[in-house]
């Protein structure tokens, strides 16, 4: 069993390889792989880049070149559901791609040809991601993450939600644009970049697949200015969340 593990931005993988054995790294179309594994677990990590078409060639060359069975992403993303606040934990139910629209042909948020608007996240990925989770929150997140940070962020009590993550390829910084979003798609609880697009590669090659992002902005005219500085904690979710998923007999099936 090879799980791929993928993030958007440097900061949202660094810490994971701390938890990594590392074996070997290899490069290809301008990304590094590391080869290794957490708790013996065989893992692939590497930087997806930032975007659809960045993150959809990344899970397409995990999946062909190193021969994962899963693929999960991680990082930040902006709240689109009221009920979210900043640094709250999201694990995917299913995902969509907001921005696509090839109406009339098809319908509005269609995927082309494969008559779906979303796709499903694993089940048996989120139940294994849900204890990992809860554990964290519950038992070491204090310990890992200095209050005075969590204050200056505004981060009290952090809450896991399961839901709806959608995709497009712009950095949601308007509430005109949250709002539009939410009337579009009722069920979206958070907005991103990349994981819809890791969705439907991991979908077309019959891959389990599943999104964890933690909430950094409120997608709004402040985003722009609160995710940079969520980025100094995001690695630190990822890796404690990780490191305890891979802990508790870690299974496919």
């Amino acid at each position: 069993m090879k799980i791929g593990i993928l993030g958007a931005m440097d900061e949202e993988i660094a810490l994971i390889q701390e938890i990594m054995v590392i074996k070997s790294k290899k490069e290809l179309a301008g990304r590094t792989f590391y080869i290794g594994s957490i708790n013996n677990i065989d893992i692939v990590l590497v930087l997806a880049k930032v975007g659809k078409v960045a993150a959809a060639i990344t899970s397409t060359l995990l999946i062909n070149e190193f021969d994962v069975d899963a693929i999960i992403f991680t990082g930040l993303a902006g709240a689109i559901s009221v009920e979210l606040n900043i640094g709250d934990i999201v694990i995917s139910s299913s995902l969509m791609q907001h921005d696509l629209d090839a109406s009339p042909i098809f319908p509005k948020h269609q995927i082309p040809l494969l008559g779906i608007s979303s796709v499903e996240a694993s089940q048996v990925l989120n139940r294994q991601l849900h204890l990992a989770i809860t554990n964290f929150l519950e038992k070491s997140f204090h310990k890992h993450i200095e209050p005075t940070t969590l204050a200056a962020l505004g981060v009290t009590k952090p809450k896991l939600h399961c839901g709806t993550i959608v995709s497009g390829d712009q950095f949601i910084k308007s509430v005109d644009t949250t709002n539009k979003i939410r009337s579009e798609i009722p069920t979206a609880i958070c907005v991103e970049m990349e994981g819809a697009a890791v969705a439907q590669v991991c979908y077309e090659y019959e891959i389990p697949c599943s999104v964890v992002r933690i909430i950094s902005d409120k997608a709004d005219y402040s985003a722009q200015i609160d995710f940079p500085k969520f980025l100094t904690i995001a690695s630190i979710y990822s890796r404690e969340i990780l490191k305890d998923l891979f802990q508790h007999n870690f299974s496919l099936s």
